[in-house]
């Protein structure tokens, strides 16, 4: 069941932004990716399980999605170092991060960069953080920041849930609803949920990841696009030290096809 949290708003780099904070204890940021519809309430039916495992638990809208302020500057790096600005507007020193699809990278970058600001990281089916297989560079996943020459609708949004989701029975009409009344109101995106920059780096982030030094899991859905099972494997090879998981019956949207997998796993690793 969802939780019914209320609506907050804070300023942050002169942008009005939807926020909440649900519980006490680690403070743990939960960061939504960038596909058509995305915003906060995708972590809602979270929010009292990962609360009672002893976190406080603060999602909010990045700048263009959701019920927050769109910004001028739409890139990655923005988009990153906003999750500080936040931080900073909340008064959180440091805090565990969880990201999704895009978001995933941030975590990795800002854990590279920011040590002293991220306590732990956890990745959900972040593809730009594989390796990719040979002959196949990867890139966005077509579809999934809405029509660009015509009007939104929910079959849009249907679409995409559809192709982010294993189990077809969470794809509610609540569900619909509340994806495309959070996608109107925004410009179409033109960079779906694509691979955020390494910095400006040549060096693909994944192949960074044994830079990483602070504790850092990573989950993945068997069933998602893009080969997963096969380019995990192959970073269990280069860095067998990392945690990496790939659930089965699960796509993109690990924290719904998977959600009591994504629960556990994040209060054993954010609380323990």
């Amino acid at each position: 069941m969802a939780t019914t949290a209320t609506d907050q708003f804070l300023q942050a780099n002169g942008l009005k932004i939807r926020y909440r904070v649900w519980g006490d204890g680690t403070p743990v940021m939960l960061l939504h990716g960038a596909a058509l519809g995305s915003s906060l309430d995708v972590w809602d039916r979270h929010l009292d399980a990962l609360a009672s495992r002893g976190l406080r638990v603060v999602v909010f809208d990045r700048p263009g999605f959701g019920r927050s302020d769109d910004a001028e500057d739409a890139s990655p790096a923005f988009q990153r170092q906003f999750i500080l600005s936040v931080m900073d507007a909340l008064g959180i020193p440091s805090a565990g991060l969880v990201g999704h699809s895009q978001t995933g990278s941030f975590v990795v970058q800002l854990a590279l960069v920011h040590p002293d600001r991220v306590s732990k990281g956890m990745v959900l089916g972040s593809g730009s953080l594989l390796p990719p297989l040979e002959g196949n560079a990867g890139g966005p996943a077509p579809g999934e920041s809405g029509p660009a020459d015509r009007p939104l609708t929910r079959e849009d949004v249907r679409a995409v849930l559809e192709g982010q989701l294993y189990d077809h029975s969470l794809i509610t009409p609540e569900l619909v609803d509340v994806r495309y009344d959070m996608a109107l109101g925004h410009p179409p995106r033109r960079d779906g949920a694509a691979p955020a920059p390494g910095g400006g780096a040549t060096v693909p982030l994944w192949q960074r990841l044994g830079d990483v030094r602070v504790p850092l899991l990573m989950l993945y859905g068997r069933d998602d696009r893009g080969s997963v099972p096969e380019r995990a494997a192959i970073l269990r090879e280069r860095y067998p030290h990392l945690d990496i998981r790939v659930l089965d019956r699960c796509k993109h949207l690990i924290q719904l096809d998977r959600s009591d997998a994504f629960v556990s796993a994040a209060g054993e690793f954010f609380v323990g």
